[in-house]
Formats: structure tokens, sequence, C-alpha cells
């Protein structure tokens, strides 16, 4: 099965996820202000 991951994540039809996460996510301290910022950019730009 994990070698057959990376292929159905990355094949033709890969599965979808839906995720909503609460505002806890996003003020849970996370390495410094750098890693944080970025992972907010992260975020921002996802579909």
């Amino acid at each position: 099965m994990r070698m057959r991951r990376p292929a159905l994540l990355d094949g033709p039809h890969p599965p979808e996820l839906s995720a909503v996460p609460d505002e806890a996510v996003l003020q849970r301290l996370i390495g410094d202000a750098k890693v944080m910022r970025e992972q907010r950019e992260h975020l921002y730009r996802m579909p």
C-alpha cells in the first residue's frame, strides 16, 4: 500500500479532500515568525 500511495495521489484521478480548519489552527505557533508567515501564505494560495 505504501508504494501505491504516491501513484494514487499523483495519478490521473487523485482523490479530493475538503477540510475546514478551526481558528485555533491559525493561532497555534509552529516554528518562528518566518515559518508561521510561510504557512499562512500557503493557505492563502490554496484553491
